[in-house]
């Protein structure tokens, strides 16, 4: 919803994509184009929710069950 520059408080939602590392070394070659898919996903979900802009961090987390 677009305010021309003012904050207006709506509901969040969170995309989380989780990869293994041997999934992550597989597509070393192809991050590019994994990162291209995730801009084109976050540009259309800026024009579907009239958004002027969606969050993306990206992160290397070591965790162990």
């Amino acid at each position: 919803m677009k305010h021309l520059g003012k904050t207006a408080a709506t509901a969040a939602l969170v995309l989380t994509a989780l990869a293994t590392p041997a999934a992550v070394a597989l597509q070393a070659d192809g991050a590019e184009d994994s990162s291209k898919k995730i801009e084109e996903i976050r540009g259309l979900y800026e024009k579907k929710f009239q958004q002027e802009s969606v969050l993306r961090a990206d992160s290397t987390e070591h965790v162990s069950f």
